[in-house]
């Protein structure tokens, strides 16, 4: 009997160690891909469709859809300090909605008038520069949202202004040819390799429910197929037992490779989204059309006197787990664009002077109590010569 025991201990361990020397040989095969193939921008198609389907009952027509679609154009700079993605539409989007066998074709542009958004990711933070949304194009204004990140921002969850494909970081790190290993700090709990290609299943800390991930990768580390699916975790009403729903199931495939510096990286690729509980479905082709070198640094090139909403001092738990955009956050600061970003430092000094309350480890406030002497002094005085007066 102990010898089973022995010889059952023995094999979980060998299992353990199996488990972590294939997931750092991965691990190491994904990053050194990733870093021969930085200082490069790219330039994709991105042709984006949704459709929703809700059930209605108005005489013989029983069922309402309702579609829209846009023609994108997504450009990256890509670089080991800092990573940009440029979205903008290439064509007015359009909405097609059918009622029965009536087909109404019209365009939403006036109901989605902006015309591009940027998003920048850094050592430990995120921004987004959008244009922002109005029923005409006199209402755009445009704002710079910053938060912080736990580590890189290009493996993180986004700031709430996005979708949910944009909100998960693993669209951004395929087209940018990044590490999805590294996606939210996945725990991959399962590592093989098999038929000449790593098959990875792992799961994440997700906003409002837990996260499945399921990873194919080629032997030399490109991605063949990845499938996100979110289940929300709830007690039934009726028996109390805890039970599992699956809201959301994403998934993108490799569909054509192209070489560069002679490795291999997605040129056609194909994403699905389909909601459970909302009932609707985008879908997407995204198409490289151009890649080439860049010398220079990422940077960020706003107009100057461009607000801004500043709260990497804030918590990144409180941001995306409550789904708080930074104007919302109290460690929140406001400023003026003035061409580059202000360090920690900085912030903390305007912090100091919008009279917020400093980080934990310098809890000071913005007015000093000796501020406070003259008027205790000047009250002071006063009670005691009403005191001394009354005496008399």
């Amino acid at each position: 009997m102990d010898r089973i025991k022995v010889g059952g201990l023995l094999l979980v361990v060998l299992q353990v160690l199996s488990h972590a020397a294939d997931l750092a040989r991965i691990n190491q095969i994904v990053r050194q891909r990733e870093e021969r193939i930085l200082n490069l921008r790219y330039l994709y198609s991105d042709s984006y469709s949704y459709r929703s389907y809700s059930d209605i009952q108005i005489k013989d027509m029983l069922t309402k859809q309702t579609s829209w679609s846009v023609q994108l154009m997504v450009e990256i700079l890509r670089s080991n300090e800092m990573t940009r993605f440029r979205y903008y539409p290439a064509q007015a989007p359009t909405r097609q909605s059918r009622l029965g066998q009536q087909v109404q074709v019209s365009s939403i542009s006036a109901h989605f008038p902006v015309t591009e958004w940027t998003w920048w990711f850094g050592s430990d933070w995120m921004a987004l520069l959008e244009y922002g949304f109005g029923n005409s194009e006199q209402d755009i204004r445009k704002i710079l949202w910053v938060a912080p990140c736990p580590g890189q921002g290009l493996y993180y969850h986004s700031l709430p202004h996005s979708d949910l494909r944009n909100i998960l970081p693993f669209e951004r790190i395929l087209l940018a040819n990044g590490n999805l290993l590294k996606a939210m700090d996945t725990q991959w709990n399962t590592v093989q390799f098999t038929g000449g290609r790593w098959h990875l299943k792992g799961r994440y800390a997700g906003r409002f429910a837990e996260g499945w991930v399921a990873l194919v990768l080629q032997a030399d580390g490109l991605p063949l197929q990845l499938t996100v699916r979110q289940y929300r975790t709830f007690t039934d009403r009726r028996s109390g037992v805890v039970r599992k729903r699956l809201m959301e199931e994403l998934e993108w495939r490799t569909e054509e490779v192209v070489r560069i510096k002679g490795i291999p990286i997605p040129k056609r690729i194909s994403y699905r989204r389909k909601n459970y509980f909302l009932n609707d479905e985008f879908t997407s082709r995204i198409v490289l059309i151009k890649v080439e070198p860049f010398g220079g640094k990422v940077e960020m090139r706003l107009p100057i006197g461009t607000r801004v909403w500043d709260a990497r001092l804030a918590s990144y738990e409180k941001m995306f787990k409550e789904m708080v955009n930074p104007e919302e956050v109290r460690e929140a600061i406001s400023y003026d664009w003035q061409g580059r970003l202000p360090s920690k430092e900085e912030l903390h000094r305007l912090a100091y002077q919008q009279g917020y309350l400093l980080p934990p480890e310098s809890p000071r406030h913005r007015y000093s109590l000796w501020l406070f002497a003259p008027a205790v002094l000047f009250f002071t005085a006063a009670a005691y010569l009403y005191w001394k007066q009354k005496r008399r």
